[in-house]
């Protein structure tokens, strides 16, 4: 026993050794030098290929030759749509309509796949009505990605509905400051954070290569699809075309989200009556009742019990 312990002892002072020493060498400055050079230098192509994913790998290949294929045979106007759709919902997943094509038969076999496994195995359905939760499989599936697409389009603007009113304060508070429209945009972009920031972002950016303003505000326009920021973009180009001052025409803009902002509120506040009504009605009123008479009941039914007998 004795000899069992001066061994573990003897092993876990030349492993805490070796551990010290080599930690010594990582962190020496040649070793640091030697880590950064290698992280510096130039990769050859094979050395970046095999530095991605063995998966990526095997799939890659396979991916791309199955989206050129969806890229040949689809209509130029689903693609149109479905890139359009994508530019007004942000494009969180940085996807290609070919790939949300791709995507939408994909989830259409598996749904249609699950649908037909859960008729004739779960359900116990004949093959003929199994079709039927098939088809709804189906049609699940392929409308799964429009709808994902659907509700990031209406998460982002709201976001841009609710930051607007902000932003046009910063944008009149900076060009009253002195600064220039573009200068002020750049200014907002540094300040907020959000699409709205984003698309500004976008705006300047185009506008510092030499695209003319309202090009730029007219494409953010469209890329958004968010009515107040339609009216503010026809204001300052009207204000650009005419003539007008950009402090002013912020100004009055300013104070109309301002405006709408607190109709809004006002306008859900009223309808907040009408949507508790219905929960009230079927879920806690049948509820309190059976708390506050379900005793009474029992009682009075305990009561003509014992008077029968």
């Amino acid at each position: 026993m004795l000899v069992l312990i001066a061994l573990t002892f003897f092993l876990s002072v030349v492993c805490l050794t070796i551990g010290i020493r080599i930690e010594r060498e990582r962190s020496s400055p040649l070793a640091r030098l030697q880590r950064q050079v290698q992280e510096t230098r130039e990769l050859s192509p094979e050395e970046m290929e095999l530095r991605r994913p063995f998966l990526a790998r095997l799939v890659g290949p396979i991916a791309q030759r199955v989206l050129r294929l969806v890229a040949r045979f689809s209509p130029p106007g689903l693609k149109d749509s479905i890139r359009r759709r994508l530019q007004v919902a942000g494009n969180p997943w940085r996807a290609h309509s070919e790939e949300v094509i791709f995507a939408k038969i994909v989830l259409a076999a598996t749904g249609t796949f699950c649908g037909f496994a859960l008729g004739t195995t779960v359900l116990y359905k004949k093959p003929e009505e199994a079709l039927l939760f098939a088809l709804g499989g189906f049609a699940t599936g392929f409308l799964l990605v429009d709808w994902a697409i659907l509700q990031k389009t209406k998460q982002r603007r709201k976001q841009i509905q609710r930051s607007l009113p902000y932003v046009l304060d910063l944008l009149c508070v900076s060009v009253e400051a002195g600064l220039a429209f573009d200068a002020a945009m750049q200014k907002v972009t540094e300040k907020v954070e959000g699409p709205l920031s984003q698309e500004f972002q976008h705006v300047a950016y185009e506008i510092r290569i030499g695209k003319p303003r309202r090009d730029a505000l007219r494409d953010m326009r469209d890329r958004c699809a968010v009515e107040d920021l339609n009216t503010f973009v026809a204001a300052i180009v009207q204000a650009e075309r005419l003539g007008l001052g950009i402090g002013q025409v912020l100004r009055v803009q300013a104070d109309l989200m301002r405006n709408l902002r607190r109709e809004r509120a006002r306008e859900a506040a009223m309808k907040i009556p009408v949507k508790m009504l219905f929960p009230l009605v079927f879920l806690v009123l049948p509820a309190l009742f059976v708390v506050i008479l379900g005793p009474a009941v029992i009682q009075m039914l305990g009561s003509l019990g014992a008077g029968g007998h």
